[in-house]
């Protein structure tokens, strides 16, 4: 596993930690919270959707998706990955 496809890889666990924050927070959403407390909910999952497209879109991502597919010594299942990354940074 290269250097820049570790990067990658942790760019990646960030962005499935912001996935699974948003998720709690809408079955939250519909399981738990109080009906007042909807304008902040909404700002808050607003924030987090923000905060995830900006980091999946910033440059550095496609500079890790490109020194990582450069990177030949990975294995399939790392090629794989990338190639997915990719797709979604596109």
């Amino acid at each position: 596993m290269g250097e820049a496809y570790e990067a990658l890889m942790v760019q990646m666990r960030e962005l499935d930690v912001i996935g699974q924050i948003s998720g709690l927070l809408g079955w939250d959403q519909e399981v738990m919270m109080p009906p007042k407390a909807a304008a902040m909910r909404a700002e808050q999952l607003a924030w987090l959707s923000k905060e995830g497209h900006t980091r999946m879109t910033a440059p550095e991502v496609g500079e890790l998706i490109s020194a990582a597919e450069s990177e030949v010594n990975g294995s399939e299942v790392e090629q794989g990955n990338i190639r997915i990354i990719r797709d979604s940074y596109d």
